[in-house]
């Protein structure tokens, strides 16, 4: 994806989303995903510090309130996500 280039897919997401993005990821899947923040209308950044490319593995509380967040705000109710074991 090209710095700056607005997709008209991207531009044409219309539900709640949120990218979320490792402190320690790689610096180009970093700026990618800092990229699509900028391109989706809308949409949040979730900065996890400390976190690589494996959130799930990482940090599991941090991507199921994530996830809970982003559904509530599609208007979900957020029990429709299992509950942290």
């Amino acid at each position: 994806m090209a710095p700056g280039s607005r997709s008209p897919k991207h531009c044409s997401i219309t539900v709640p989303t949120t990218v979320m993005i490792g402190g320690v990821d790689h610096p180009p899947l970093v700026a990618c995903n800092e990229e699509l923040v900028r391109l989706i209308p809308g949409a949040q950044a979730v900065r996890m510090p400390g976190v690589d490319h494996l959130p799930t593995l990482r940090e599991p509380d941090l991507v199921v309130r994530t996830v809970r967040d982003t559904t509530a705000r599609a208007g979900q109710p957020p029990g429709s996500v299992p509950p942290v074991a």
